[in-house]
């Protein structure tokens, strides 16, 4: 597909960055130029199709880091997985998808489901012809026994059951490696959400496992003392990274200093609505959460 979009205003960065009366021009289906119009025509042949918008905001497509497509927004979603069939909630997820690329995100990373679904909708998507999203996908996420997000099938216990797992994910096509470092809040009887699942030592062999294979690490950690394991074994992703303890939180200005030594990626996976936060959970913890947020971004 070759086309020249042009807009009133095109986004070219963070913190605002634009462009007044700017051009997209798309070569074969690739961005090719981005710019002020008047440049951007120029490299245009005169008879590439264009669509013009000039009330309107060009920006690159978002990337949702952190979703699960097998999970419904009802307020049981755990349970509604539970009930349904692996072939009935493949339509729901591919409509969860278009609906994330109808709001301007063009690629996902789907960071844990139930038998490869999410893998076989990836593929669906890549082998057709309409517009879809990208997906990253990371298959069955490894938790220990009984722990956080059991049901999706991925309970390890020991360093050989985790290196089978991380090697039979490798080898179903997965994008990324994912890992439950501690507990988490949607698990009914699971352990509690600041409780580290996994130690350093069985950690590390999740990241050699994926490593071998090309493939980056994203630890669910949203204790302390997991990401402190998680850190120690070289993840590549922190997700949610809360610093949650028993007795309230607890961000240890050492392992922020080697999360970004290390290159480790931060993704809360959290609204930035403080206010929505703090109806349901309370003013005083969306605080304490959110200053954490701010102290790791700086």
């Amino acid at each position: 597909m070759d086309a020249l979009i042009t807009a009133g205003r095109v986004a070219t960065g963070p913190l605002g960055r634009h462009v007044v009366d700017g051009a997209v021009l798309v070569r074969q289906g690739v961005i090719a130029e981005v710019g002020p119009r008047a440049e951007v025509e120029r490299r245009a042949s005169e008879d590439v199709p264009r669509i013009a918008h000039p009330d309107a905001t060009l920006l690159p497509g978002l990337i949702d880091c952190h979703l699960h497509l097998a999970f419904d927004a009802g307020g049981d979603p755990v349970s509604t997985l539970g009930e349904a069939e692996d072939a009935d909630l493949l339509p729901g997820m591919a409509d969860r998808a278009m609906r994330a690329l109808n709001t301007g995100v063009t690629t996902v990373r789907d960071l844990g489901d139930r038998n490869g679904l999410t893998l076989r909708l990836r593929d669906a998507f890549a082998a057709g012809t309409d517009p879809a999203p990208r997906i990253l996908a990371a298959g069955t996420p490894l938790t220990r026994p009984g722990g956080h997000c059991w049901f999706l099938g991925g309970e390890v216990d020991g360093k050989n059951a985790i290196r089978d797992l991380a090697r039979r994910n490798a080898e179903s096509g997965v994008d990324v490696i994912k890992v439950m470092a501690t507990g988490g809040g949607i698990t009914k009887g699971g352990p509690p959400i600041w409780e580290a699942q996994f130690t350093t030592d069985e950690l590390l062999v999740v990241v050699e496992e994926a490593k071998r294979a090309g493939l980056p690490v994203a630890a669910h950690a949203h204790g302390t003392a997991g990401i402190a394991a998680a850190v120690a074994a070289g993840v590549d992703t922190l997700e949610h990274c809360t610093w949650i303890t028993k007795d309230g939180f607890d961000l240890r200005e050492d392992l922020v200093a080697e999360i970004a030594a290390k290159g480790i990626r931060v993704c809360p996976a959290a609204s930035p609505d403080w206010r929505g936060f703090a109806e349901r959970f309370g003013a005083e913890r969306a605080e304490e959460m959110f200053i954490g947020f701010r102290r790791m971004s700086q």
